[in-house]
């Protein structure tokens, strides 16, 4: 495998090449880590820009609800009715907490997945 770079005034776009072996032992190559110095090229964003939000399937709501009603009746006994002595908002917090890890059970999540990035990579254009 290789690349040629080549810039239209002919620099050396290419700096600080480091060549290190594949973790992988399946793959019989090693793998080659550039500088790419150009100021059209922006750092990547973070990972979790790229992260597509996780949200609740709220088009399962209206056939759900009594059962994520009652699976929660049922985690909110075993949570206690009163806060133990201390921080009301500590209690309230577990309790928001349990609401979204049962409804997330209960109805189901999308998102959580990586955009693509390439507008014709996406499933609407395959």
């Amino acid at each position: 495998d290789c690349f040629f770079s080549r810039t239209a005034r002919n620099q050396n776009s290419v700096q600080n090449p480091v060549a290190f072996p594949m973790d992988d032992p399946r793959l019989d190559h090693w793998a080659v880590s550039v500088q790419l110095v150009d100021s059209r090229i922006n750092p990547m964003p973070a990972l979790e820009d790229l992260r597509r939000p996780v949200r609740l399937k709220m088009s399962k709501w209206p056939t759900r609800r009594d059962q994520w009603k009652s699976a929660l009746e049922s985690c909110l006994q075993q949570l206690g009715s009163r806060p133990a002595e201390g921080n009301i908002f500590t209690y309230l917090d577990s309790m928001k907490r349990l609401m979204l890890t049962t409804a997330g059970q209960i109805l189901g999540t999308t998102g959580g997945k990586i955009r693509a990035i390439i507008p014709f990579n996406t499933p609407k254009y395959i």
